[in-house]
This record gives C-alpha cells, sequence and structure tokens, in this order.
C-alpha cells in the first residue's frame, strides 16, 4: 500500500493539476485503443471543470503521494432513479499514474 498517501477533495485551485491528470487519462485511453477519440483542449477542459464545481453537483478527489504530487484522481456527480430509490453517485473520471498502480491507492478511504 502507497504509504503517506493522501485525498484531498479538488477544489478550482486545483484545476491546473486536475486537467493535467485528466488529459494524461485521455491520451492513455487514446492510445489503448490506437485512434484519438478524445479531442483533449486543456483551456476548455480548464472552464468546465470550474463550471462544474460551482455548480456544486461535481465533485473530484486528487490522490496524493509522498512528495504531495498528484498521483491520481475520481470524480463522481449527482445522479436519479427511481430503482436507486433517489440520489446516487455517478463515478465520472478515475485515473491513477501508472507508476503508482498497484499500490492500493484506490483502497484508501481517509481524506482531506
Amino acid at each position: 500500500m502507497t504509504p503517506n498517501l493522501i485525498i484531498q477533495r479538488a477544489t478550482i485551485d486545483h484545476t491546473h493539476e486536475v486537467v493535467a491528470l485528466v488529459g494524461k487519462l485521455f491520451k492513455e485511453v487514446n492510445i489503448a485503443i490506437g485512434m484519438d477519440a478524445f479531442d483533449f483542449d486543456q483551456g476548455e477542459a480548464s472552464l468546465k471543470f470550474k463550471e462544474f464545481i460551482n455548480q456544486k453537483k461535481y465533485v473530484m478527489f486528487i490522490a496524493r503521494g509522498q512528495d504531495a504530487s498528484a498521483i491520481g484522481l475520481v470524480s463522481c456527480y449527482e445522479s436519479y432513479a427511481l430503482s436507486a430509490s433517489g440520489v446516487f453517485g455517478t463515478l465520472a473520471e478515475l485515473y491513477v499514474r501508472p507508476a503508482y498502480r498497484s499500490q492500493g491507492v484506490g483502497h484508501h478511504t481517509k481524506y482531506y
């Protein structure tokens, strides 16, 4: 398990880190499927992230390693369904840098 891992709720102040990680996620997906399925624009993504956070229906958490660098993220948004008896969360993005995969990053539940 990754020692000294901190999970924190992302804010607008984290826009640069969030967009960088989402860009890496899209690049990795494009490589894996062998085509450019995502046309990623950092400027547009930054604006959208800020908009989503301000709406308070989109939540993102950033995982930080020992050196405080962002090593992963997870985001979700509010959804609704009768079958779920109302409100539930939908996972929108999940990404962990390759060097930190299989180290238990996803098992951490304590966040700041």
